[in-house]
């Protein structure tokens, strides 16, 4: 990739032309009044031009713009002004001949080679018009004269293409210099990991865009921050790490949460082995850590479901035969008010338990759903319908349903999606025990169709919204803690998606995110 040379640095090239500029004009001052007193020489007169124009060229300099144009008439001004010195100081045995060197060294640093020899064209044209304008054969013969001036043309070109090549070879290297750091820096700003590096002080002194994406702080808020402020609480300590090792962290993020990161660490040496910093390349474990718990999640299933079949035949058979005989008992006339009581309770629980028996043997051997293209809006009116004719809904809790879009088609299984839904909304409904707001919105954003199913509840907190898809996690004593788990089961069928927004006293919102079905 090909890179040119930065404003700034260009900037500070001249910035540095000009202060050389000052501080020989300023030696000259000096030269001028104690050594040859300014008697027949203009010093005052031209240093003042030169400073005089130092401060325009700094006025100009601020603006950076027409940096290239500044440099060139610099130059050349310079070059005039040495012409005029060197005119008003003997001419071809003034003293300060020796400037048009130092001249023609800085633009042959400044500028291209070609131009650095038009420019020595320029001061041995200027140097021959003084000699040629002062020439007096009563002090020197004009053989001597031509000599002397030849001499110093050619050294003048020497120096210019001695300093010409030296500049170009230079450029050339801070060039490929500027290349190898630039794609340094895209391989570490693109890389996927972390990576943060510290001086032996502690001070932050890399921070790249992944370590910014992960930690929520900016590149330069980050780069020359000491890094116990960056990382305040943590136990990461610089100075415990001198060798090589990995380790796990709880790192707070600019926002204030905790994320789970992995951190690989490093010492930073110089070649002669001293310390002299620490890099640390980390990931975001978030991902992994979810992974973990959905693995967890599948072993205990892969139990539940051995155990399944078994608990179905040492269950659910001796509990049909349990309940049947309490409802022979209970049609009994001869059975007392009390003894009725306990029947109809053995009744009841005894559906408790066939209910979670029937859950727990759904949610171990999940059927594999039959994909057909089916309206969401008509499974959730069916939905409705069920919730409606069910006695155990509070009357005082409000559902309302509001699609934005009546074509969403979907394939998925309309049994599984109706069950999922039910589920969903008897959970919603379980939260608003002294009644409230079911709402229930459907529409297609972002390709997939979304249905949000909001309560006015009592809301979840964060602990339990990190269990709350585990089996037999539930926040009710009324529910057997397995509907959304199943829930999760199915959408993970449907290569669906599902979000929870909630807050303690707040409410909570389901977000269920199928595919959209192709026309």
């Amino acid at each position: 990739m090909q890179l040119t040379e930065s404003i700034q640095e260009k900037a500070s090239r001249i910035k540095a032309l000009m202060i050389a500029r000052l501080l020989i004009v300023t030696a000259m001052l000096g030269i001028g009044t104690f050594v040859f007193r300014a008697e027949n020489i203009p010093f005052y007169w031209l240093i003042s031009v030169m400073f005089l124009l130092t401060i325009v060229y700094s006025i100009l300099l601020v603006k950076k713009t027409y940096l290239d144009a500044l440099i060139r008439v610099q130059i050349i001004a310079d070059t005039v002004w040495i012409g005029v010195l060197i005119y008003y100081s003997g001419g071809i045995d003034s003293i300060f001949t020796f400037l048009y060197v130092i001249s023609i060294i800085s633009g042959s640093l400044l500028l291209p080679l070609g131009e650095g020899l038009m420019l020595t064209s320029f001061a041995v044209i200027t140097y021959f018009a003084i000699i040629v304008l002062q020439y007096n054969p009563e002090f020197s013969t004009k053989s001597v004269v031509i000599y002397v001036a030849c001499f110093r043309a050619i050294i003048f070109y020497l120096v210019s293409i001695l300093s010409g090549i030296l500049a170009k070879n230079l450029r050339h290297k801070t060039k490929q210099l500027r290349e190898l750091q630039n794609f340094t820096d895209n391989i570490l700003q693109n890389m996927a990991s972390g990576l943060i590096t510290v001086d032996s002080n502690g001070m932050i002194s890399y921070f790249n865009q992944a370590a910014s994406d992960i930690l929520g702080y900016q590149r330069e808020e980050a780069v020359g921050t000491a890094w116990k402020t960056l990382f305040p609480g943590t136990r990461i300590k610089i100075e415990n790490y001198i060798s090589s090792l990995q380790f796990g962290a709880n790192v707070q993020k600019k926002n204030g949460d905790l994320l789970p990161v992995g951190f690989s660490v490093s010492p930073l040496k110089t070649d002669d082995g001293e310390f002299e910093g620490t890099i640390f390349i980390f990931r975001d474990l978030t991902a992994i850590k979810e992974l973990e718990r959905k693995l967890n999640q599948n072993d205990r299933l892969a139990l539940m479901g051995k155990m399944s079949a078994k608990i179905a035949h040492e269950v659910r058979n001796p509990l049909a035969s349990l309940r049947g005989s309490a409802e022979m008992l209970k049609e009994d006339d001869k059975i007392s008010h009390s003894s009725r009581k306990l029947l109809e309770l053995i009744i009841r629980e005894s559906d408790k338990i066939n209910e979670r028996v029937t859950g727990f043997l759904n949610l171990s051997k999940p059927a594999k759903p039959k994909l057909k293209r089916c309206s969401i809006h008509e499974t959730i009116k069916n939905v409705l319908v069920l919730l409606r004719s069910r006695s155990d809904v509070n009357p005082e809790i409000n559902i309302g349903y509001n699609a934005n879009n009546k074509r969403l088609f979907s394939l998925v299984d309309a049994d599984q999606i109706e069950r999922m839904f039910l589920n969903l909304c008897l959970n919603a409904i379980q939260a608003m025990s002294e009644g409230g707001t079911l709402a229930i919105d459907a529409d297609i954003r972002d390709e997939m169709i979304e249905v949000r199913f909001t309560d006015t509840g009592k809301g979840l907190s964060a602990d339990e919204k990190k269990s709350l898809f585990d089996p037999f996690s539930t926040t009710s004593d009324k529910r057997t803690g397995l509907g959304l788990s199943i829930v999760r089961e199915i959408i993970d069928a449907h290569n669906g998606q599902i979000e929870v927004i909630s807050e303690k006293g707040e409410g909570s919102s389901f977000i269920v995110k199928l595919p959209v079905a192709e026309v």
